[in-house]
């Protein structure tokens, strides 16, 4: 069971003495009261890496952050700025003015089905996952579409999303670019089905194959 410690940023030095006593502590930000906001206060929370949400008492401090949750090259562990992005990619929200960064977003997310066929224990699914177009870029700008994809309400996407540009991400794909993790420790989650039908299905043909 989780005790929240409702607090602003920067964390008040004995509330994280708390935590540190108490790991069933997590923390409750008030964006609008502390000092820290945007990408500073999201840095500043990756690099804690303790678990933490904000609360927002405006929407101006709402899309203030946002906007940099959306840009932000620090990786974090943020509910409600999930949700809300889960929310615009789901088009249950609306903000005209995150169209261009959602689709970057969105170029990495149409993506993934793409490597969950390169993951998964099969040389053709793998051959044919790789036979698409690559794209070597090492950008972190958004990084936290992996954030993403522990979420179920996020494999919803996958109904709307555009199958027609996918890409073969070798960097993402390949290398431990998310804070020491690779895409792997991110994708293959019990919240993911895509994952877990495929890997079935993958085990399933080896299985058969090897008794013929």
């Amino acid at each position: 069971m989780s005790n929240i410690i409702e607090t602003t940023a920067p964390i008040d030095i004995n509330h994280l003495k708390e935590y540190f006593q108490d790991k069933t502590i997590s923390f409750l930000i008030d964006y609008d009261k502390s000092s820290l906001k945007g990408e500073k206060l999201l840095t500043y929370l990756s690099n804690l890496d303790i678990p933490a949400d904000i609360k927002f008492e405006t929407e101006e401090g709402m899309h203030e952050c946002l906007e940099a949750y959306l840009h932000s090259t620090s990786l974090v562990n943020i509910h409600t700025l999930e949700m809300l992005v889960i929310s615009l990619l789901l088009k249950h929200l609306s903000f005209p003015q995150y169209d261009e960064i959602l689709d970057f977003w969105k170029e990495r997310l149409d993506s993934l089905p793409t490597y969950n066929l390169y993951v998964v224990n099969s040389e053709y699914f793998k051959h044919f996952a790789e036979s698409h177009e690559h794209d070597d870029t090492k950008s972190l700008q958004g990084i936290n579409w992996v954030s993403l994809l522990k979420n179920v309400q996020f494999y919803q996407y996958y109904q709307i999303a555009d199958t027609k540009n996918v890409k073969f991400f070798d960097s993402y794909f390949n290398e431990y670019m998310f804070k020491g993790k690779n895409l792997y420790e991110f994708w293959a989650n019990e919240n993911n089905t895509m994952f877990l039908l495929t890997w079935d299905i993958a085990k399933n043909a080896k299985q058969v194959s090897s008794e013929e």
